[in-house]
């Protein structure tokens, strides 16, 4: 079996910048959607026909992929 190189890449403070940046704006739109959940009524609507009205309603707990039976 032939052995693989190691690459060993160093980040360059303008890397760890870019990088930090982003993990700020990850957690930043976690909250969001999460401060953003809790301001949904108790019911929602989670289906509309062809004329654009709804038509069926559920909890809100449907946004995060659950089924309530």
């Amino acid at each position: 079996m032939e052995t693989r190189p190691k690459l060993s890449i160093t980040q360059t403070p303008g890397d760890r910048k870019r990088e930090l940046l982003a993990w700020v704006v990850l957690a930043l739109l976690w909250a969001l959607a999460g401060w953003s959940y809790f301001q949904l009524p108790d019911t929602i609507p989670v289906h509309y026909g062809l004329e654009g009205q709804p038509d069926r309603y559920g909890e809100k707990g449907s946004v995060l992929g659950r089924v309530n039976n």
